[in-house]
């Protein structure tokens, strides 16, 4: 019975996007394509990331590009609402990508803006510094804008999702257990991208990438500290002292 009531005691956060708090960063005024740019650029706006390509300069390619947001976990109200949150008792369970195809509904390629030519590959990493270093976790790489595929935007958001959920840690930070948020110095995702086919240099064959970033995921499990859970078993002692008596 007390073990029961130990093991219910423990609350876990599951499946949070990690881009879901307050100060998640926002360094693009609004959801406007940029008239001019450089050959490649990564914006941000809202909960989404905009990679784009610029038709006057596109036919350099080879150039990179890459958009760096910082999470601050303790900040997340999800886990900081539990009644049992406690910084020192609270761990990170896990970082998981959860990508689905609807994460890119609203990416702009349509015959008439993606040059034959284009490509642009990317990816992200995601790099967590706790107090026993720091840990690189890196996706696969996608061709996210590809125009051979022009007007088949689903192939390209499938061949996405299917790379993005597919990531690779150095080390993995989680293999011992879960990571005391006391122990979390920082965390924070960069998405990388280069243009590796230009567009084909028209006026107004600007094209771009959205992609929404949520499909970045964590668990965290607050355990309540001893006191609590000695309340629960005395609790729980009291309720079967009381069955026996009747």
């Amino acid at each position: 019975m007390l073990a029961a009531a130990q093991l219910n005691a423990a609350s876990v956060i599951t499946n949070q996007p990690l881009s879901d708090q307050p100060d998640y960063r926002n360094n693009s005024p609004d959801a406007s394509l940029p008239t001019t740019s450089s050959p490649q650029d990564i914006w941000r706006f809202n909960n989404r990331v905009q990679i784009m390509t610029d038709p006057d300069n596109a036919n350099i390619i080879g150039t990179k590009s890459s958009f760096t947001d910082v999470v601050n976990l303790t900040s997340h109200t999800a886990v900081t609402s539990d009644p049992d949150y406690n910084i020192t008792t609270t761990t990170l369970n896990s970082i998981t990508p959860n990508f689905e195809v609807s994460d890119f509904a609203t990416v702009a390629i349509d015959d008439d803006r993606l040059g034959a030519s284009t490509r642009i590959d990317g990816y992200y990493t995601i790099n967590l510094t706790t107090t026993s270093g720091t840990f690189v976790a890196t996706s696969d790489i996608a061709t996210l804008l590809d125009g051979s595929l022009a007007g088949n935007s689903t192939a390209m958001r499938n061949n996405v999702v299917t790379a993005w959920n597919t990531i690779t840690w150095d080390v993995d930070p989680f293999a011992s257990g879960g990571i005391i948020y006391n122990d979390i110095s920082s965390l924070d995702i960069t998405f990388h991208s280069e243009l590796l086919g230009a567009n084909d240099g028209t006026e107004g064959r600007s094209s771009w990438f959205n992609f929404d970033t949520n499909g970045i995921e964590y668990t965290a499990q607050t355990i309540p500290e001893p006191a609590s859970l000695a309340l629960l078993g005395l609790g729980g002692f009291a309720l079967v002292a009381r069955k026996r008596r009747s």
